[in-house]
């Protein structure tokens, strides 16, 4: 018999788009450790918004276009991404119906490989 034990402190990743942000919540967190700037791109045939932390390192390196780098915010609780216009491109691509005051919430993914946080746009959750 292969046992699995519930642990109360796991969480799915779940990211909340409203017209203004973007906000991953506590589950997320350990991957953004140390970051503070992020870019942002998205697959359009996955339809996954994608969202990779920058390290230090790769900031210093001074390859990556400045207008691809994005702040963010961490709290105790989640990590924001403020940025209207980045909301308006992601529902204008993938047409999901964010409009003024509207939530939707979309699970997430980590990928340890190419260190990106994937947003599945594909089905809301609750």
């Amino acid at each position: 018999m292969a046992i699995i034990w519930l642990n109360k402190k796991h969480k799915e990743g779940i990211a909340t788009l409203c017209s203004k942000s973007i906000t991953l919540n506590k589950a997320m967190i350990s991957d953004f450790d140390g970051i503070d700037r992020v870019m942002v791109g998205f697959d359009e045939q996955k339809k996954n918004l994608l969202i990779k932390p920058l390290s230090g390192n790769e900031l210093a390196r001074g390859d990556i276009d400045e207008d691809s780098i994005y702040k963010i915010s961490i709290n105790s609780t989640y990590v924001r991404l403020t940025s209207k216009p980045i909301i308006e491109e992601i529902n204008k691509i993938f047409d999901i119906g964010l409009i003024n005051k509207s939530i939707k919430k979309f699970k997430t993914s980590y990928d340890e490989r190419d260190k990106i946080v994937i947003i599945d746009l594909k089905e809301e959750v609750e």
